[in-house]
């Protein structure tokens, strides 16, 4: 499924632009300042976290993910930087669910993304952060 959504962002690119088949797709998201699906996808991923975290998401959300600091006793990095438990994963499709890859995603960010005053902020923070990652 997601193999369509990705070759529809890329035909909906180009017929926006106006280009041909052989125009590379990333040319074209920069242009249009598109991220692709998969960006895409982690970056609203990241933002649940962040409303999970800080407490502005549905009750039965918060059962899903758990400080590294509520699992471990030991006093480590990660106990100490606002760090998720990720669980290890046994097969390829728990490494796709929001209880993995979620809490896999908010471990990445830096803490001043982390961090963020507002949803807004987050984003605005987020988006700043990945771009700088990508160049």
């Amino acid at each position: 499924m997601e193999d369509k959504l990705v070759k529809f962002q890329k035909g909906a690119a180009r017929v926006i632009l106006d280009c041909d088949f052989y125009t590379p797709s990333s040319e074209l998201f920069k242009e249009l300042n598109w991220q692709t699906f998969p960006e895409r996808v982690t970056y609203q991923k990241a933002i649940s976290m962040y409303g999970i975290i800080n407490n502005i998401c549905p009750d039965y959300l918060k059962n899903y993910v758990s400080n590294t600091s509520d699992i471990s006793c030991r006093h480590t990095r990660s106990t100490n930087c606002n760090q998720l438990y990720t669980p290890k994963p046994n097969c390829e499709l728990f490494r796709k669910s929001c209880m993995y890859s979620g809490a896999a995603i908010w471990n990445y960010l830096p803490p001043h993304v982390k961090n963020a005053t507002s949803v807004n902020t987050f984003k605005c923070l987020y988006l700043k952060w990945n771009r700088l990652k990508t160049i």
